[in-house]
């Protein structure tokens, strides 16, 4: 009995590429179809719809005959300006049946390897038995034969299929090949320029600019000290460059001398010394001059070099355009107050072609001018243009937060009865309480379901009742400050505790100090307080006690909390600073939810040394701390060549993540089920 054959088109299409390769097994139908059936990949996607064909733009596809062919088909399609048709504008289809079934074979049930590869406007499709590998064809199709090749450039990819869905498709593989780096989320930064005329767009994966104005962008509530750190940048238009890396960076503004901090850039200019392939490599710094504003001091250091670019552009030492639009990248390692520093010209293949030599700066430079010659230690980092060009790509690959608070970050404080807290971010990078009663602070941002956090808790100088730590997976859109029950002054959220308390006077032992884990729940009667898990170590203040056991003896004592939660599991470490063999470790299973972290205070104290960061789990690319949609974009784009991708979201510092044949397999699986 024939099949029914209807007009239904199923097409996934993937985010923009120019060059790519597509591979899958497609089975057959297992009897000869009472009409035709469609299955392959569609590519140079400009827009899709339910509507026969789908799409504009290319398809290559196995198309199985009713009678009883196979046959490979090359089609361009148009929508028409109401997106309620598709126009066949080419079709060109081949009969491959002996080739890939064999002398009398049928098409039923049959299984082929489809392989299509897109490199610039030539394409090469594949056909092979996979019960068969001899049995092959070979199909070459050149792009500008079709007049539509200037507007479908590039485009969506994924799978076609048209007619009974019978033909079934397995083992997909998409791989993109990286001929143009578009690697910048632009979510994750903010812009900071004179006006809107100052010329930048987001574009494709990258960050152009028109014109010489001074733009910054810089990484969202983002504080490091020491890293590695990699920027790819584009030539303009004009031939000339001047891009780079902004670090350790404070109070940015708008202005081109709206900042603190240093920046490594990349110049190319139309210099009078007759060679246009010149490079100059600059460390760049600027401070606050005695009237408290904030001025451009000058060069840290500078490599002039002349050759480099030269070698992959012969003529850019002659002509000024030579290299328009060829990618630079600029590398810079910073330890302590030295920064090392070079650049690498890439290949179209976006491969190093040439690389500069490696120089090294001294950061605590002082300048013989009336300005403060700050030496600044950590600060925000981002990416500066102010020439024609793009910033194409950028990767953090190994930071050190510094253990402080991120002085970008934005806190919600939450306090009884108006008792005083400070977040102290310009000097001693802690919070800390002046007056009795219980104060919390909340770090907004991205919920956080795997994360560790550590900080420094210290008793005040009375040392009385030692009740810190950290506060997480809150629900901030809950959360009403602080609330009351019959039994339990609490705060008004609900969320986790893990908190550090030294026992009272009153108890058995003074010296002896509980690791709590509670948790906060919210009914119709209010919020309850209710205690998960507890250790104890009765010795833990033992060296601070004497025969009377008064608090003073307390006073000022330093301990460390650790806390880390993956995939629900808990383990919190406290930790004697001045004896660090002397430990409570708490750990407990099961934890569900996720949420803002926070950090808790009763009585006086203080929270110093604060540092949090997301936990990268199995397939969490963007190291939000949850594997989500957000990582098939990176997945995406890290997929083919091995790449290493460096990534800081939020607060977090994550070090690069060198993907292998492991993953390759599990983004294969992820990607079939999008």
């Amino acid at each position: 009995m024939t099949q029914p054959v209807t007009t239904k088109v199923d097409t996934t299409v993937f985010e923009k590429a120019q060059n790519l390769n597509a591979n899958a097994v497609f089975n057959l139908a297992d009897t000869v179809p009472g009409g035709n059936l469609y299955a392959g990949f569609n590519f140079h996607t400009q827009e899709a719809a339910a509507v026969t064909a789908g799409l504009s733009g290319y398809t290559v596809k196995l198309l199985q005959t009713s009678g009883d062919l196979l046959k490979l088909e090359f089609s361009v399609y148009e929508l028409n300006e109401d997106k309620s048709k598709c126009t066949n504008l080419k079709s060109y289809a081949v009969d491959i049946t002996e080739a890939v079934i064999g002398a009398g074979g049928t098409t039923a049930s049959a299984k082929m390897i489809l392989d299509v590869t897109v490199i610039g406007d030539k394409v090469t499709a594949t056909v092979t038995n996979s019960g068969n590998l001899a049995l092959t064809h070979i199909q070459e199709y050149d792009l500008n034969n079709y007049y539509t090749y200037a507007e479908y450039g590039k485009g969506g990819y994924g799978i076609y299929k048209h007619g009974t869905g019978t033909i079934s498709v397995e083992d997909v593989d998409f791989t993109v090949i990286p001929l143009d780096v578009e690697n910048i989320d632009d979510t994750l930064y903010t812009i900071y320029a004179p006006d809107e005329s100052a010329g930048i767009v987001y574009e494709d994966g990258k960050f152009v600019s028109n014109d010489a104005v001074a733009k910054k962008m810089i990484l969202n509530d983002t504080v490091v000290s020491d890293f590695s750190a990699d920027a790819t940048l584009e030539i303009g238009y004009d031939g000339q460059l001047k891009a780079g890396i902004i670090f350790r960076a404070q109070n940015i503004g708008n202005d081109t001398d709206a900042m603190e901090g240093y920046s490594a850039v990349l110049w190319k200019n139309e210099n009078g010394t007759g060679n246009f392939g010149r490079v100059l490599l600059l460390i760049y710094k600027w401070g606050k001059n005695a009237e408290g504003e904030t001025v451009y001091l000058g060069e840290v250091g500078r490599l002039d070099d002349r050759t480099t670019l030269n070698k992959v552009y012969p003529k850019a030492q002659t002509s000024i355009l030579d290299a328009a639009g060829a990618h630079l990248k600029i590398n810079i390692k910073v330890d302590g107050d030295v920064v090392r520093a070079s650049f690498d010209v890439l290949d179209e293949y976006n491969e190093i072609a040439a690389s500069s030599e490696t120089r090294s700066f001294m950061l605590n430079k002082e300048f013989d001018k009336e300005n403060i010659n700050t030496y600044y230690e950590s600060g925000a980092i981002g990416l500066s243009i102010s020439s024609a060009g793009a910033v194409c790509d950028f990767n953090i690959t190994e930071s050190v937060m510094g253990k402080e608070m991120s002085v970008m970050s934005d806190y919600t404080v939450y306090s009884n009865d108006d008792n005083t807290m400070t977040i102290d971010s310009s000097v001693n990078k802690k919070m800390y309480s002046t007056t009795k009663g219980r104060k919390q602070a909340v770090l907004k941002g991205t919920p956080l379901t795997n994360f560790e956090a550590s900080a420094i808790l210290k008793s005040n100088t009375a040392g009385e009742v030692y009740n810190m730590g950290f506060d997480f997976m809150i629900n901030e859109d809950t959360h009403s400050g602080y609330a009351y029950n019959t039994t339990h002054e609490t705060m008004g959220y609900e969320g986790y505790r893990a908190v550090l308390v030294r026992n009272t006077n009153s108890s058995a032992n003074p010296a002896g100090a509980v690791l709590y884990l509670f948790k906060f729940t919210k009914d119709e009667s209010g919020y309850t307080r209710s205690e998960v898990k507890k250790v104890a170590n009765a010795d833990f203040f033992a060296d601070y006690t004497t025969a009377d056991t008064t608090d003073k003896e307390y006073a000022e004592v330093e301990v460390e909390l650790n806390v880390k939660l993956v995939d629900g599991n808990l383990t919190a470490v406290a930790t004697m600073c001045e004896y660090p063999e002397r430990t409570i470790t708490l750990t407990t299973e099961g934890l569900e939810g996720s949420g803002s972290v926070g950090w808790f205070i009763s009585d006086q104290g203080s929270v110093s040394q604060i540092s949090v960061n997301s936990v990268v789990t199995e397939g969490d690319l963007n190291a939000d701390g949850n594997v989500n949609s957000n990582d098939l974009a990176i997945m995406r784009k890290a997929i083919l060549g091995m790449e290493k991708v460096g990534l800081v979201i939020g607060d977090v510092s994550v070090k690069d993540r060198e993907i292998d044949i492991r993953d390759i397999v599990k983004l294969k699986k992820l990607a079939a089920g999008i």
